[in-house]
């Protein structure tokens, strides 16, 4: 399991939220390929790294199908 971990840590983009929308935990490569520091993610809204490229209904589908 830690080969896996750090096998996940080094080569997946990961970010933990909370069921509020909350990002709770990012990976250093989320914060290598996002531009933002660990601390600029932790207790915002996921919405805040929309780039508004996407339509809504991707967001809502996502949500739907996570809180399942």
């Amino acid at each position: 399991m830690a080969l896996l971990t750090s096998v996940s840590q080094e080569l997946l983009i990961l970010a933990s939220i909370d069921l509020e929308g909350r990002i709770i935990e990012v990976n250093d490569l989320f914060c290598n390929i996002s531009g933002y520091s660990r601390g600029e993610l932790l207790g915002k809204n996921h919405s805040y790294l929309r780039s508004g490229k996407q339509p809504d209904e991707l967001f809502f589908g996502m949500w739907k199908a996570i809180k399942l």
